[in-house]
């Protein structure tokens, strides 16, 4: 029945009409019974009153299967989504980066009615059309004066482009990533009070079509604006009246916002700290910046990376607290500005820093460099640069790989340099084609790799008979194309050479070359057939079938993450003989491989630090592993993650380090080994660590969960669980956070005593 009320005003008289409950069909009394409603595609949305509902977060989300990663977290997900009849479950809980996932594809097709929604009591509007494609309602109407929360609201709602700038939003703190992929949107918001918006990280991420006013928000709450308009390749409007002063980082900023060219000089930077890729591919962005303040600022890595037109002073900041400059001017062509007065005694990390900017020539050899590692790629291609650097401090350096390949122009002398801890100098001077100073004085005794180092460096002929080269081990192309070169090395101690192919081809000496490479016996033709130097290179052959694994030297492999990932491949004979000793990511390395099964026990892991996903859905895979030295492996996520047959001892195994085991055995159904004796006391995330792991009943008293954060489906569906953990000291979870961690578990009906809830 439908109340007819008399308003005047104005000698006016209007006459409007309220819905009373009876005007509805449906009237569900919480979330959960309105996702039963909005999911039946037969039930209209103006049938339901929602005049009680307080919460809509990710009512209409169409996350799909597919997006949930790995198996075990869409099948933990699924089944309890079944066995509590509800759609949608929070996937946080699982460890995976989807927060919502439905049992079944849910994909509204009509959303007409739902105008008229009474929303006025709702306070967290999270998600709620995320990825929803069919949605383009006009809900202008809605009363959202008490929502809180519009993280991801329109999320990936590609055809979304309603007016929504009559909204209260004054009580909203959380936009992120509000619009992010709403491609179509384009309404003004303007209007909006954004005053107790406090963070805001990808609210217009990849908004491709939007490009309306926002110089009335006032955004003095604001901390955080990572990637606020990433992707957001049409905007470019002027923001310059904002109050940034207490937003503490603006990484990604405007990454990749191309069409953005507009003033920020009055902006108050004086608490931001992180300005990584901040105008990253800003391609058309050139403005004034000298007046920020960037004093608390501690990485600038990537910030100018491709912003292609900028070419702005910015000497006078200050610099002092900053730790990276990455890639910071990497492919900023224009750029060609003085930067001498630069307080860079906090500088830990310059690689790429010049990599093709290829205008810039200026004199940084005032910077302080003496902290810094690695100066790989500093100046590659940098083809204008030509300014003196022998006041620079490379005594920490250990690695100068490509430093100046391709600086056509440089020509300066280095020799004053300490590189003594220098491991690395493969292509230094690679086409570097004015180059020729003297070197003779560098302590070249840890070089290991000289490969290309001077290869196309027409003009270089100076002296190197001084050289200490008794650890290097490469010096393939050392001196290809080096024209010029006719230098006497005889003397060179090549005691560790192993890789010395076309070392001199086509350079002066090419016929007269040294004599420790007359009848040299390169150790390569002997042992091994392939040697890959790269991840892609090992890739290619380790996934040739018709190559023996035996046959390839993998000494030179430092990253082997997913390297045989779903690969086809029946036969791993041989694979027991690879050199996995400088390897530090084996991540997702036999991830989905069927036929694997062979005995790696003997394998150098020893600089390992992850192992995420190592073995995940191995389902052949049951070989020891105990004698593996894992003490620097800092990350387990996954690793036995559905490997339904292995079931080997690991009580040896030194986990000191490690920070992560969530999903570490989920469904890996066989395993029952006691690892009672593992150091877990630093781990901060176990999530999901038993889950499904049926077979699992082994003693876990003596762990020190102390500093674990996170534990959420740690022994669900853990079956024969029934092992006594009172003594854990559990950190104090929210209620979400205990929800289902022992859901059909064997502990499920006699929980631990540190548990406060009875959830089941």
């Amino acid at each position: 029945m439908k109340n007819l009320l008399k308003i005047i005003g104005f000698g006016v008289t209007f006459l409007a009409f309220t819905l009373n409950a009876s005007d509805f069909k449906y009237h569900p009394k919480d979330k959960k019974e309105l996702i039963k409603l909005v999911q039946n595609q037969s039930i209209n949305l103006g049938e339901i009153d929602t005049s009680k509902i307080t919460d809509m977060s990710f009512l209409f989300a169409n996350i799909t299967k597919e997006d949930c990663g790995f198996a075990q977290a869409k099948d933990a997900c699924l089944e309890v989504a079944k066995e509590h009849k509800i759609k949608q479950i929070n996937l946080s809980l699982f460890g995976y980066n989807p927060i919502y996932i439905g049992d079944d594809k849910f994909d509204r097709k009509d959303f007409s009615g739902i105008d008229k929604w009474d929303t006025s009591r709702v306070t967290n509007m999270e998600g709620m059309f995320a990825q929803t494609e069919n949605f383009n309602e006009n809900i202008s109407s809605w009363d959202v004066s008490n929502v809180e929360n519009m993280e991801s609201m329109f999320a990936g709602a590609k055809n979304f482009n309603q007016a929504l700038n009559k909204w209260n939003v004054s009580k909203v703190k959380n936009m992120n990533a509000m619009f992010a992929g709403a491609s179509s949107f384009n309404q003004s918001l303007n209007d909006w009070n954004v005053s107790n918006v406090e963070t805001m990280t990808g609210i217009f991420e990849g908004a491709s079509n939007f490009n309306q006013p926002l110089n009335k928000w006032n955004t003095s709450k604001l901390r955080k604006a990572i990637a606020m308009f990433s992707n957001a390749i049409s905007f470019n409007q002027n923001i310059n009246s904002w109050d940034v002063s207490n937003v503490e980082t603006m990484t990604a900023m405007f990454q990749d916002a191309k069409s953005f060219n507009q003033p920020l000089d009055k902006w108050n930077t004086a608490k931001v700290m992180r300005m990584s890729g901040m105008f990253n591919r800003a391609s058309n962005f050139n403005q004034k910046l000298s007046s920020w303040d960037t004093s608390k600022v501690t990485d600038m890595s990537f910030m100018f990376y491709g912003a292609k037109k900028f070419n702005q002073s910015i000497n006078s900041w200050n610099v002092s607290r900053v730790e990276s400059m990455e890639a910071m001017f990497y492919n900023a062509s224009a750029f060609n500005k003085p930067l001498n007065k630069w307080n860079t005694t906090s500088l830990k990390n310059i690689n790429y820093i010049f990599q093709n900017a290829s205008s810039f020539n200026q004199n940084i050899n005032t910077w302080d460099v003496s902290k810094i590692r690695k100066m790989d790629n500093v100046f590659y291609k940098a083809i204008a640069f030509n300014q003196p650097l022998d006041k620079w401090d490379t005594s920490k350096v250990v690695d100068m790989s490509f430093m100046f390949y391709g600086a056509k122009k440089f020509n300066q002398n280095i020799n004053s340099w300490n590189v003594s801890k220098v491991e690395n100098m493969a292509s230094m001077f690679s086409e570097a084609i004015s180059f020729n100073q003297p070197l003779n004085d560098w302590n070249v005794s840890s070089v290991k790799i000289m490969s290309q180092m001077f290869a196309g460096a027409l003009k270089f002929n100076q002296a190197l008979d001084k050289w200490d080269t008794s650890k290097v081990v490469d010096m393939s192309a050392m001196f290809y194309e080096a024209k010029s070169f006719s230098q006497n090395l005889n003397d060179w101690n090549t005691d560790k050479l192993e890789y010395k192919k076309d070392a001199f081809k086509l350079s002066a000496i090419e016929n007269k070359p040294p004599v420790w490479l007359k009848g040299y016996i390169d150790k390569i033709d002997k042992k091994f057939k392939y040697y890959p130097k790269t991840w892609e290179e090992l890739n290619k052959f380790a996934n040739d079938e018709s190559i023996n694994l035996g046959d390839i030297n993998t000494s030179k492999i430092t990253n082997m993450k997913s390297l045989f990932l779903r690969t086809t491949r029946k036969d791993f004979s041989g694979i027991d003989k690879w050199d996995t000793s400088n390897v530090i990511d084996m991540s997702n390395m036999f991830a989905q491989t069927k036929n694997f099964n062979e005995n790696i026990s003997s394998w150098n892991v020893s600089k390992v630090e992850n192992m995420a996903g190592m073995f995940s859905e191995s389902i052949s895979f049951n070989q020891p592993l105990n004698d593996w030295n894992v003490s620097s492996v800092k990350i387990m996520s996954q690793m036995f993650a559905g490997a339904l047959k292995f079931n080997q001892a690991l009580d040896k195994w030194d986990t000191s380090k490690v920070i992560k085991m969530d999903a570490m055995f989920a469904n890996a159904s066989s395993f029952n080994q006691n690892i009672n004796s593992w150091d877990v006391s630093k781990v901060r995330d176990m999530r999901m660590m038993f889950n499904k792991a049926s077979s699992f009943n082994q003693p876990l008293d003596k762990w020190d969960v102390s500093n674990v954060v996170k534990m959420d489906l740690i022994f669900a569906n853990a079956s024969s669980f029934r092992q006594n953990i009172d003594n854990w000291k559990v950190k104090d979870f929210e209620e979400n956070d205990l929800f289902f961690m022992f859901h059909s578990s064997g502990l499920e009906k006699n929980l631990p005593k540190w548990s406060k809830n009875n959830l089941f």
